[in-house]
């Protein structure tokens, strides 16, 4: 009778563990799921243009980086004919001169420590292979449908101040190194066209921007599209 007992009664010892085990697959894959979909997240497709550049010294040497993220570089270059406010609202049109530098279509590379300096030797904005103390401006115009709440991630090396359509989005005043992703924040997209002005203050060493949409767009790089819709009041 006992051995019949021992036989017929149920392995408690076992089916605790079993639900142990259980649990921990279901805590591993949750844990697996939350890492897969976060790795997505952080490949948004960075944004290689074409944009149209500028770049235009800091208030002085020694100034650059995260000191210049307020300081208005195109007003100064242009004794005040021209002002980053007037660029986040109206934009620019190629060939237009800015101190001793010209507005310049020319894409990025979505990769590497120094690639807005790669940029500005690759399409002739300047020769000079280390610039320092000096801030670019990346300015597009995509076309997308109306959206609020949009996910941007951008990454710079150093400092990083952002306009959409004309307003401030986002602003990091930081001196870092950047090879990716660093800053994440909200924006609101309007229906048509909308106005993407990038600023990235370099202080020294590598120099590097990185702008990623977490939405549906179409990149305007056609001259004779932009212009209608963005007229500046300066003349080269």
């Amino acid at each position: 009778r006992l051995f019949l007992f021992l036989a017929l009664r149920p392995n408690v010892g076992f089916s605790r563990r079993s639900i142990y085990m259980k649990k921990n697959l279901i805590f591993i894959t949750l844990v697996l799921f939350i890492f897969v979909v976060n790795r997505m997240s952080y490949a948004q497709e960075k944004i290689e243009g074409p944009w149209l550049w500028m770049i235009a010294p800091a208030e002085e040497p020694g100034r650059g980086g995260s000191q210049a993220t307020d300081f208005d570089s195109l007003q100064a270059a242009s004794d005040g004919t021209v002002t980053e406010e007037i660029v986040a609202e109206r934009g620019a049109m190629p060939g237009q001169k800015i101190g001793d530098y010209a507005w310049t279509w020319g894409t990025i590379t979505p990769s590497g420590d120094n690639n807005i300096q790669e940029t500005v030797n690759r399409i002739e904005l300047s020769q000079n292979d280390d610039l320092n103390d000096i801030s670019s401006y990346a300015l597009l115009v995509f076309n997308a449908e109306e959206e609020r709440n949009v996910i941007m991630r951008v990454g710079s090396d150093d400092s990083v101040k952002i306009w959409l359509n004309g307003k401030v989005v986002h602003k990091n005043p930081v001196d870092r190194g950047a090879g990716d992703f660093q800053d994440e924040f909200q924006v609101d997209i309007e229906g048509g066209a909308n106005l993407l002005l990038v600023k990235v203050c370099e202080a020294g060493g590598g120099w590097s921007m990185f702008v990623g949409i977490d939405a549906d767009y179409k990149i305007v790089d056609s001259i004779s599209v932009v212009a209608p819709v963005y007229i500046t009041h300066f003349t080269s």
